[in-house]
């Protein structure tokens, strides 16, 4: 195998993209915990199993990012237990399937903004703006699945 040595000017933009990264993943992974939380409460299984479909989705984001972390030579955060963001307001127990949904969307703002300010950067590796890129489709079209179950459970 041979060894690649990169020049200072890029260990930087890569130490730069990760540190980017590695508040998506900070976000995400609480995002993906929360949502977790939030199923464990739920009774209507078909609530539940959207609520863990859109956790199981997070976490491959956070998989993904991790990746793509490692892949510049850096290392990715590991999560702790302590909530940075408090996404889902999750110190309180949801009263019933429509506030836990609420909740679930209820950080969509947050996220969203999240990856537009990542990607409203400049980053000079194309297939991070890919990714990037397409996460966030996936989260909005989680979220719009989120607010229709919501909305099907007030009708």
């Amino acid at each position: 195998m041979e060894h690649v040595t990169l020049s200072p000017a890029r260990i930087r933009k890569n130490k730069y993209v990760a540190r980017k990264l590695n508040h998506l993943l900070d976000i995400m992974h609480e995002l993906k915990g929360g949502l977790e939380q939030v199923a464990e409460g739920i009774t209507d299984k078909q609530v539940r199993k959207t609520i863990i479909s859109v956790a199981l989705e997070s976490g491959q984001y956070v998989t993904e990012i991790t990746s793509k972390i490692q892949s510049l030579g850096a290392k990715p955060h590991h999560c702790t237990v302590h909530k940075k963001f408090n996404l889902l307001g999750t110190d309180q127990i949801p009263e019933d399937e429509e506030d836990a949904l609420a909740r679930c969307y209820s950080s969509e703002n947050f996220i969203i903004k999240a990856y537009r300010d990542f990607l409203n950067e400049y980053t000079p590796y194309e297939d991070v703006r890919s990714l990037i890129r397409a996460q966030l489709n996936g989260i909005l079209c989680a979220f719009v699945q989120l607010k229709l179950f919501n909305i099907a459970l007030r009708s």
